[in-house]
């Protein structure tokens, strides 16, 4: 069985699982022993990314669940390390924007301030002001990109950051947390 870590990047917006499995000291050959401890670890891997995706909070409240199944079918390997005892190390990873409304093109880079109403890092949000809606990709950062327009967002409910107003905005938005 594969040994695993995992790492939710909210302010790239990705999910990274990593495994790594034992060579089979039986095998004849490094390279041999390679192909068995590859497949472990690429499944330890991929079972570790869903489960884990399916567990993230959802800004509405619960867990994402059954809606990462587009994301999860997208899933990528970005590495394999092979070792010189036939040990494998597989790193693979979900975009989060699979989870969110499609990207928006135009418009100014945005940063929403909702440091005062202490919300957490979720998939799910979308922004609603003056009329306007943006259910796009998201990420959760400290500070806001050099550049970018800064409003505060004034309320939180069910998933939904109110701000004063929602110019077209490029996506993905910022949106500041502590």
């Amino acid at each position: 069985m594969g040994v695993t870590a995992l790492v939710v990047l909210w302010a790239v917006g990705r999910v990274e699982a990593t495994a790594a499995a034992a060579a089979d000291l039986r095998a004849p050959s490094p390279d041999i022993a390679r192909v068995a401890a590859e497949r472990v670890a690429r499944r330890a891997a991929r079972t570790k990314l869903e489960a884990e995706t399916r567990a993230l909070p959802w800004a509405g409240g619960g867990t994402v669940g059954a809606r990462a199944d587009a994301a999860l079918q997208a899933a990528a390997t970005d590495e394999v390390r092979y070792q010189s005892d036939g040990s494998v190390v597989v790193r693979m990873h979900v975009e989060l924007d699979a989870l969110a409304g499609p990207p928006a093109a135009e418009g100014a880079a945005l940063a929403v301030d909702a440091r005062r109403l202490d919300i957490a890092p979720a998939a799910g949000w979308s922004l609603a002001g003056a009329g306007a809606r943006y259910g796009g990709p998201l990420r959760f950062v400290r500070e806001a990109p050099p550049g970018s327009r800064t409003v505060e967002a004034t309320g939180a409910e069910a998933g939904v950051l109110s701000v004063p107003e929602l110019a077209p905005a490029r996506s993905p938005v910022y949106i500041l947390v502590k």
